[in-house]
């Protein structure tokens, strides 16, 4: 490259009164010049789009698989869109940087074809030109590179240049004494080739250049060194400006979620036809990828707002080939009206059109949307023909009137496109394929067949497309395929020959699964899945999820998926709940339901791929999202969906004001939430890992940030909670701007190993700056050192605390003693307490011989309660799963008879009491009667005339009780009553996963720990999570035993149509609405009831053996402990079923069907991985009886 430097041209001074002349009689000319060719415009509608800052990348140095120019790689455009969401106002495009504070002197806007680049530098210049805008700038001048293409000079100066274009300026010499803005549009459709580095670089505007060498050294500054360039083009023209000439790059994205139904709300008269129209949109997919496109959207307006209102009513357009045809039909209707000879003219437009669609298909080959005079030279169309069809066919083809003469140019890209795919869906067998221009290796292959007829048009067309660069085929793609195939097919009767037939879905899409399956790059699968849609066929990128749609997995296909889009948005409900779980493939529901889940109050989901987080992400980021709840089920997020999900809480347009989610250790989910504090109300991270020292920082800042508003915070974890994160919890509780109310630390397995993290928290709860209302700490083994510091917070800081949770704490009876006196007290004002699962702990002098009955011991705490009760602010006590017999009833009662007892709510499920304790409440609600409003005594053996007496006082009008709830009642049954419904159930190894294996006999099954398993495939066969279902459907009175061993297991039923594969929600047992089970594990004695995710806390117990009794009719579903020779009572669900059940297992070792008197169990201590535990199989035993 030849450098140089060069001297500002010397000019005669001109005067302020002068230059501001030049500039008013410039403006009033310009202004002329541009009001026409603006109101002739789309921009009747328009609606004002964002610039978003983009970093400048040379493309070579760009990740591989960049978006398409057309439909984008998915991927691509939303990691593009997720880089900034700052937005550029037009007024600050040319401010200086505010990081570096440089000058601005180039400024770069990219924009895809059709996506408002012209429109919004004819808006800027119009509003310079009538003085509403960027008065700071002496001259604005806007400049067509196609104009230049027009040229038919080789080489001239810019003074020459300007004078030409702008024959108003008179002197260009007053440039010098100015401020001005060279605006340079549409750099992808010139065609010179600026070469930066072999120009020699010249600042003399007199000195005639190749117009090439010229624009280069006006784009270098060589000329006006001060002067600002504005300049447009697509984003894949613009590789080979060096980044050094330009200090500004910016995108315009199109319509965002609320200016694309402004502008159909603008475009559409009626406002319920608008929303109506609006609705129908979002329902379809291949409509609502296009939202964004201002030209689709005034199509779409066009479209629908005639279908809606004709009478009779159509069938409104489901895909983009139903849309652009109806909008072909409507333009030819209209040309009919307007020759007032419909049926006679239909041929003679046909003929046009098709005219039209050949240049189309020859221009979109070029890549180029103008056309040229050489255009029509090649297409043998005279620019007499082309003039004509431009003004019958407006709509569609346009001509554009510049100082150098006329070019003409398509309305839109895709109108482009879809002309060019009717074309050669029309001349494709009448040219024998040669429409689409055979490549060399075609033409070999053809050479060699016998037959002459041409290749498929579909496969060339499709391979063809693959092969486009920037994707320039891909709508021309989707429309030949929607024209030829699918429901426009009838419709365009009057342009396709007999010789063109309709393609057969048989034929083509097999053809296209076998190109996603292929290895194709996602952009190219995204196009195909595309097409497959415009022939209502369901199909998804991901190439397992394509196979299962192949062999007849039950989905959803397009038009259903609109059907149910549809329906949910026109619903009333503003809390709408959208449960992304109930979806067997979480992908395909995220992409079609994108509008849906940008309108729901709560979302609900689980693990899913990336794509769906960037879909969830730009959801959020959405102005128009109305999310205020989030909740992810899920055990383990991968860094960069974490990355994706923080980009789209951190929008301001987020308004997420409750937040579940997991948290793995990453720091971007509390930055995000410290960039945007001001909504969340309540935050639940279920920790995985270990957190950083990052994180608590970051989660501390936001407990003390006064822009936040955080009312609830849980951290219930599998992992291990740092000690500091106690140290930030009290720091942040200690402090006047924390605004936390409620705070779940339940199953903190650091508070359960070391009892200090209590004392650290019980500094901040103590401070009476803590405004805590809700402590919950249950499942932590509070014991007899946490236990006093906790006593001590609350002493200091009695009267803020409401609600206590100390379930599964190891107290001393001393320090609970004192916490009953702390309760009795005025000051502490407690109203919720909730103690399961209790071990109270008192140390015993060995020297003391004393006898006293277990029964009196166990008694102490509950008299202690007792006394608390008579004089407390308690409205809620629950004591459920505690050795809580009916002498402990006994000692509740003194305090609940109490007069001055306020007692309302009081919980003992799960307990020791029979019908004696329950006489003993019936006589103490009469005593007390104005205050207990519910008692829970679910599974305790309260059955007799005890248990009338207290349910006859539900009818008592005297006595405030309501309600009593007694599950479990009435099924607690004898073994010998279970086996009268004994039934025989065999293991159905069709739906055993892979990593299971059955018996011969369907009896047994066991985990085959190392090895996968040849089977074929089987719709019915569970693809993860060690699990396998009976064969025999239920729907009377059923009981069965079954046995298991290993870790753990999961027993339960289920409906037979839960999900085989997918997210774990969906085909665990008890994890979704479609199952109903009970979770045993050993040695840790765990047990947990399990229905559509919720986990309901069992006594502890490890039953090696389990009943399953179901009386379908009425609703009740009981499990058993049937270890030993009784039949005790696990838990019953009650339900409304719907359809037989089928008994379901998820296992870690094995589990077997057993007979209706299988032998006794040994007592042997046996390891967990042991096989089952009968005698004959215990070699401890040796087959005898053990004891």
């Amino acid at each position: 490259m030849a450098t140089g430097q060069s001297n500002d041209p010397p000019c005669v001074p001109i005067s302020e009164d002068d230059l501001d002349e030049h500039t008013r009689s410039f403006r009033s000319l310009l202004r002329d010049r541009l009001k026409k060719k603006y109101h002739s415009s789309d921009s009747t509608y328009y609606v004002p789009m964002k610039l978003y800052p983009k970093e400048f990348k040379h493309p070579k140095k760009e990740i591989q698989g960049q978006a398409k120019q057309s439909v984008m790689d998915l991927k691509d455009k939303l990691k593009d869109f997720l880089k900034d969401e700052s937005v550029v106002e037009y007024d600050d495009l040319f401010k200086p940087c505010p990081i570096t504070n440089e000058d601005v002197r180039a400024v770069l806007m990219k924009g895809l074809p059709g996506i408002g680049k012209t429109t919004a530098v004819q808006k800027f210049v119009l509003d310079w030109a009538e003085g509403r805008t960027h008065q700071d700038i002496t001259f604005v001048l806007p400049f067509s590179l196609t104009e230049l293409s027009l040229l038919k000079t080789n080489k001239c100066s810019l003074k020459q240049l300007l004078n030409l274009i702008f024959p108003e300026l008179m002197d260009t010499d007053t440039l010098n004494h100015a401020r001005v803005l060279f605006v340079l549009e549409d750099l992808d459709k010139c065609r010179l080739k600026l070469k930066f580095w072999n120009t020699m670089s010249c600042g003399d505007p007199e000195k005639k250049l190749p117009l090439s060498e010229l624009l280069v050294n006006l784009l270098r500054g060589d000329f006006f060194p001060k002067a600002q360039i504005w300049l447009t083009s697509s984003p894949e023209e613009c590789d080979f400006i060096p980044s050094k000439y330009v200090q500004r790059v910016v995108e315009i994205q199109g319509l965002d979620d609320v200016e694309w139904e402004e502008y159909i709300r603008r475009a559409v008269c009626d406002s319920s036809v608008a929303a109506t129209a609006i609705i129908h949109v979002k329902s379809s997919h291949n409509l609502y990828f296009m939202r964004n496109l201002p030209g689709f959207c005034q199509i779409a307006a066009t479209v629908l707002e005639e279908a809606i209102t004709k009478t009779p009513a159509t069938e409104l357009p489901l895909t983009l080939t139903e849309m652009y045809t109806h909008f072909l039909l409507i333009q030819m209707r209209k040309q009919a009206i307007h020759q007032q000879a419909a049926a006679n003219l239909r041929k003679t437009d046909a003929e046009e059109i098709l005219k039209l669609g050949k240049l189309a298909w020859h221009t979109l080959e070029n890549d180029s949307l103008t056309v040229f005079e050489a255009d029509l030279r090649n297409s043998n169309m005279a620019a007499s023909v082309a003039a004509e069809l431009s003004q019958r066919w407006p709509a569609l083809f346009k001509e554009e009137e510049l100082t150098q003469g006329k070019v003409y140019q398509f309305s839109f890209q895709s109108i482009q496109s879809y002309l060019s795919a009717l074309y050669v869906a029309v001349n494709y067998e009448p040219s024998k394929g040669n429409v689409l221009h055979y490549t060399l290796a075609e033409r070999a292959e053809q050479l060699l067949k016998l037959q002459g007829a041409p290749r498929k048009m579909h496969e060339r067309a499709i391979d063809k497309a693959s092969r486009s660069k920037k994707g320039k085929l891909d709508f021309f793609l989707i429309f030949l395929i929607g024209i030829t195939t699918g429901p426009s097919y009838k419709d365009l009767s009057c342009f396709l020959p007999d010789s063109c037939k309709r393609g057969k879905l048989e034929k083509i899409v097999p053809y296209i699964l076998k190109k996603t399956e292929s290895g194709a790059a996602l952009n190219e699968s995204v196009t195909l899945v595309r097409c497959l849609e415009e022939l209502n066929v369901s199909c998804s990128v991901d190439k397992s999820q394509a196979e299962s749609q192949r062999k007849g997995e039950d989905d959803f296909t397009p038009s259903e998926w609109s059907a149910l889009v549809k329906t949910l948005l026109a619903s009333e409900d503003q809390q709408r709940v959208l449960d992304l779980r109930e979806y067997p493939i979480p992908e395909m529901a995220f992409a079609k339901l994108l509008p849906v889940i940008k309108n729901s109050s709560v979302l609900k989901l689980c693990e899913c791929a990336d794509t769906c987080w960037m879909l969830l992400a730009t959801a959020l980021r959405s102005p128009s999202n109305n999310i205020r709840e989030l909740d992810i089920k899920h055990h383990f997020i991968r860094e960069q969906a974490f990355n994706l999900l923080s980009e789209g809480l951190k929008s301001p347009n987020c308004k997420v004001e409750i937040l579940r989610t997991p948290h793995s250790g990453h720091d971007s989910l509390t930055l995000a939430l410290l960039s945007n504090p001001s909504h969340l109300r309540e935050l639940n991270l279920s920790i995985v890992y270990t957190v950083t020292e990052k994180t608590v920082e970051d989660l501390g800042r936001l407990l003390v940030d006064p822009a936040a508003h955080l009312k609830k915070l849980s951290l219930p974890f599998i992992g291990r909670l740092p000690v500091n994160i106690f140290k930030m919890l009290a720091t942040a509780l200690s402090s006047s701007t924390c605004s936390l109310k409620e705070l779940d630390l339940n199953h903190s397995y650091s508070l359960r190993d070391d009892e200090s993290p209590i004392a650290l928290l019980s500094a901040g709860l103590g401070d009476s700056c803590c405004q805590l209302r809700v402590l919950r700490l249950a499942n932590c083994s509070v014991r007899q050192i946490g236990f006093p510091a906790l006593l001590s917070a609350f002493s200091s800081n009695p009267s803020h605390l409401k609600e206590l949770d100390l379930s599964y704490s190891t107290p001393k009876l001393k320090a609970f003693r004192q916490f009953c006196s702390l309760l009795d007290g005025s000051r502490f004002k407690l109203e919720t307490l909730i103690l399961n699962k209790v071990n109270w702990w008192e140390d015993r002098n060995p020297s003391d011989s004393s006898t006293a009955s277990t029964a009196d011991w166990l008694s102490k705490p509950y008299k202690a309660l007792a006394s608390a009760l008579s004089s407390s602010d308690l409205r809620v006590l629950d004591l459920s799963i505690n050795a809580l017999d009916d002498s402990s009833v006994e000692c509740l009662s003194a305090g609940l008879a109490n007069s001055a007892c306020k007692l309302e709510i009081l919980r003992m499920a799960r307990c020791r009491i029979t019908e004696v304790g329950a006489a003993t409440l019936a006589n103490t609600l009469r005593l007390n009667p104005s205050h207990l409003r519910e008692l829970d005594l679910s599974y305790n053996p309260v059955e007799g005339p005890g248990f009338d007496q207290l349910n006859s006082l539900v009818e008592d009008p005297a006595i405030r009780l309501e309600k009593i709830i007694a599950e479990g009642y009435g099924e607690h049954r004898s073994p010998e009553e279970l086996l009268q419904y004994q039934c025989s159930l065999t293991l159905d190894p069709n739906t055993a996963s892979l990593d299971v294996e059955v018996s011969e006999g369907d009896q047994e099954v066991w985990h085959s720990r190392d090895r996968k398993q040849p089977l074929p495939y089987h719709p019915e066969r569970f693809k993860w999570y060690s699990q396998v279902m009976c064969r025999e459907g239920l729907s009377g009175r059923h009981f069965c035993q079954v046995e298991w061993f290993g870790r753990f297991a999961t027993i339960g039923v289920a409906y037979k149509d839960m999900s085989r594969k997918g997210p774990a929600d969906a085909c665990t047992p008890g994890e979704n609405k479609k199952s109903w089970a009970i979770k045993v594990s050993t040695p840790s004695p765990l047990s947990q009831a399990l229905h559509d995710g919720v986990e309901t806390r069992l006594p502890d117990r490890s039953p090696w053996r389990v009943g399953v009794y179901l009386d379908w009719a009425a609703g009740i579903l009981s499990f058993y402990d049937v270890t030993h020779d009784k039949a005790e009572l696990i838990h019953t669900f009650y339900a409304k079923f719907t359809g037989p059940l089928y008994l379901v297992f998820s296992i870690t070792a094995g589990i077997r069907l057993l007979p209706p008197n299988p032998g006794p169990v040994c007592w042997h201590d046996h390891d967990p991985w042991d096989m089952f535990r009968g005698y004959k199989e215990c070699k401890g035993c040796n087959g005898s009886k053990a004891g």
